[in-house]
């Protein structure tokens, strides 16, 4: 019994590790994303999407920056793009940033930092 307790305590003890772990990207991966060029759109209080250019394609960055939340801003960046999830509505392809920075126009934007690697 209380081998039982104590094997008990160490898998709680290692799900708990395993879900404060913030570098899971829970999809699956579908590409990598390398320099891509897109820009930031505002779709609620606190929901930004990256969209390129014709908006026909949009990104639901999990990590973007506060820095980054500016609605028109241009911006190029790197990732891990994921699947979305059979009989699940999202509001654009899961993404994973790993590196973002501004692209053309940022001066209007008053971006503090100019590019994250995350």
């Amino acid at each position: 019994m209380k081998t039982l307790s104590v094997c008990l305590i160490l898998v709680m003890s290692l799900l708990g590790l395993k879900a404060q772990n913030g570098n899971s990207f829970p999809y699956e991966k579908a590409r990598d994303m390398v320099k891509e060029k897109y820009h930031i759109k505002k779709i609620s209080d606190e929901i930004y999407v990256l969209a390129n250019k014709d908006e026909t394609q949009r990104y639901l960055a999990y990590n973007l920056p506060d820095d980054f939340k500016k609605d028109g801003l241009n911006v190029i960046c790197s990732g891990i793009v994921g699947k979305v999830p059979p009989n699940f509505k999202m509001m654009g392809t899961p993404l994973k940033i790993s590196t973002i920075s501004v692209g053309k126009g940022y001066k209007k934007f008053n971006v503090k930092v100019r590019s994250y690697t995350l």
